[in-house]
C-alpha cells in the first residue's frame, strides 16, 4: 500500500456515505438522485459493500429497506462482517436529513472520489519519477490520468431546464416598468451620450426618482434601493446636483426617506475602484449586497476599468464582472458610456456607443442622450428596449429654480415647438 493510502486523512466524508444509503433506505426515490453513483464512490468498506447490494437488489425490482437488505447480507452470509448487525443497519437512518439535501450530497462523494483518484494518479507519478523513467511517459501518464478523472467522475446537478408550462408562468404576462416605457424591471442596459450631453446630471435625477419613486421626466418610476457610482466627477459636484435636484423637488430629504433608499459611492470613498481588478471586484460586491442593493448605476465606464475599449475581447471581461454583480448581488444595472464623436449627427441608438460592441450585447435597455440644441439647453433621450414598447423620445432642459434648487422639465419637440410658433404667428397676422 502506497505512502498516500497509509494516511490518516485520506479524502472521503463518513456521515455523508452514510447519509446517502439511508435516505436510500427510507425513500428510494433518492436512488435516482443517486444514479451516477457507483459503489467506489464509498471509500468505507461496508458502505461500499452495503451500495452494492442496493444498487443489485433494485436492478433486480426489489424493494430496498432496512428489512429487505438485512435478509440479503443474512442470506449471503455476509451479516457478520457487519459491526452490530442489524442494529447498525437501523442506525443508518437515524437523524437523515430531508431528500431535497441528496443532490448536495451525491456531490460531495464525488469531490472526495476525485481527490482520492487524483492522489492514487501522483503516487504512480512520483513512484515512477524516483524510479527515474522518462519524463514523457510520466507526463503521458498522468494526462491520461487527469483525462480519466474528468470524464468518469461527474455529478448531477440540479435541473436547470423548466418546461414551457413551468417557465411562463414564472412570469408576468404584461411587462413590469422600473421605469415606465424606458426600464423593465429584471433588465440591464446602458445609457449613451457624449461629453456635456448630460448623462451624470440626468442619472443623479433618476437616482433621487428611483430611490424615493418619484416620477422622472413625467415617467412613473417603480422604487427600488439604488447604489450610484459616480466616480468621473469631483464628488462635490455630484453632492451639489443631488442636493439641488432634491430642493427643486420643494421636499426635504427626509420626506423622500433617501437615507436607506440610496447610496453613492465616489473616488473619495476609495482611491481606484476597477472591475477588472478581482480585489476591487470583490469589495463593491460585498458592499452592494450588504446594502441589499437592486439597482445600480455606473458613471462612467471609461473609470472603472484598465482594459482597452475597443477590443471586443478585453471588454468581454469586463462585461463579465459586470455580470458577476448582477447575478450575485441580484440587482439591475445601468452603465454609463461615452458616444463615438460620428454619432453627433444622427439618433440612432445602438451605434452611438463608442469603442467594442461587447458593451452594448450586454445591454437589455439602451439609452441615447444628446444635446439637440446647446444655445437653448434642449436635450433629448431615446430608448430601446427588448421588448419593444420603448417610451417616445423625451425631450428636456435642466432649470434652475429660484430657490437654488434644479429641476428636469419635459419639452416640446423640436418640430412642434416649431408648428407652434409659426401657428402663432400666422394669427397674429
Amino acid at each position: 500500500m502506497s505512502q498516500f493510502h497509509q494516511r490518516q486523512d485520506i479524502p472521503c466524508s463518513y456521515e455523508t456515505e452514510r447519509s446517502v444509503i439511508g435516505a436510500i433506505l427510507l425513500d428510494n426515490g433518492c436512488i435516482g438522485d443517486a444514479d451516477d453513483l457507483k459503489p467506489e464512490h464509498f471509500h468505507h468498506a461496508i458502505h461500499r459493500m452495503l451500495y452494492s447490494l442496493i444498487l443489485e437488489m433494485w436492478s433486480e425490482g426489489c424493494a430496498v429497506d432496512i428489512v429487505t437488505l438485512h435478509n440479503l447480507l443474512d442470506s449471503r452470509k455476509l451479516i457478520a462482517k457487519i459491526p452490530g448487525g442489524i442494529g447498525f443497519i437501523a442506525q443508518l437512518t437515524d437523524g437523515i436529513p430531508p431528500r431535497a439535501n441528496m443532490t448536495h450530497y451525491v456531490k460531495i462523494l464525488h469531490e472526495k472520489k476525485q481527490l482520492r483518484d487524483i492522489i492514487v494518479a501522483s503516487d504512480r507519478a512520483i513512484t515512477k519519477a524516483l524510479q527515474a523513467e522518462k519524463p514523457e511517459a510520466i507526463l503521458k501518464d498522468l494526462e491520461a490520468s487527469t483525462v480519466k478523472i474528468s470524464s468518469e467522475t461527474t455529478v448531477k446537478d440540479a435541473d436547470i431546464f423548466l418546461n414551457v408550462e413551468q417557465f411562463t408562468s414564472r412570469y408576468r404576462g404584461d411587462i413590469e416598468w422600473r421605469v415606465d416605457g424606458a426600464i423593465e424591471i429584471g433588465t440591464n442596459g446602458t445609457l449613451v451620450g457624449a461629453s456635456g450631453d448630460g448623462k451624470s446630471p440626468a442619472i443623479r435625477a433618476l437616482a433621487v426618482c428611483l430611490a424615493s419613486g418619484m416620477d422622472w421626466l413625467d415617467l412613473r418610476v417603480k422604487r427600488a434601493r439604488t447604489a450610484l457610482i459616480s466616480r468621473e466627477d469631483y464628488p462635490g459636484t455630484t453632492s451639489r446636483f443631488i442636493r439641488r435636484f432634491i430642493d427643486g423637488t420643494g421636499l426635504q430629504a427626509s420626506d423622500l426617506r433617501l437615507k436607506d433608499w440610496l447610496y453613492i459611492h465616489s473616488r473619495e470613498q476609495k482611491q481606484t475602484l476597477f472591475l477588472d481588478n478581482p480585489p476591487d471586484l470583490r469589495l463593491l460586491i460585498n458592499n452592494l449586497k450588504r446594502l441589499k442593493c437592486e439597482f445600480a448605476i455606473f458613471d462612467v465606464l471609461n473609470v472603472l476599468h484598465t482594459k482597452d475599449e475597443n477590443d471586443n475581447s478585453e471588454m468581454r471581461k469586463v462585461m463579465s464582472s459586470v455580470d458577476l454583480i448582477r447575478n450575485e448581488v441580484g440587482c439591475q444595472v445601468m452603465i454609463l458610456h461615452h458616444a463615438k464623436q460620428a454619432a453627433r449627427e444622427n439618433n440612432d441608438i445602438v451605434d452611438a456607443s463608442r469603442g467594442a460592441s461587447a458593451v452594448q450585447g450586454f445591454a437589455e435597455f439602451k439609452w441615447r442622450i444628446k444635446t439637440e440644441d446647446e444655445d437653448e439647453g434642449l436635450r433629448s433621450i431615446r430608448f430601446k428596449v427588448k421588448s419593444g414598447f420603448a417610451h417616445k423620445p423625451i425631450f428636456f432642459k435642466i432649470i434652475d429654480q429660484p430657490n437654488g434648487g434644479v429641476t428636469l422639465e419635459r419639452q416640446e419637440p423640436p418640430q412642434k415647438e416649431a408648428k407652434k410658433k409659426r401657428a402663432a404667428s400666422a394669427v397674429g397676422d
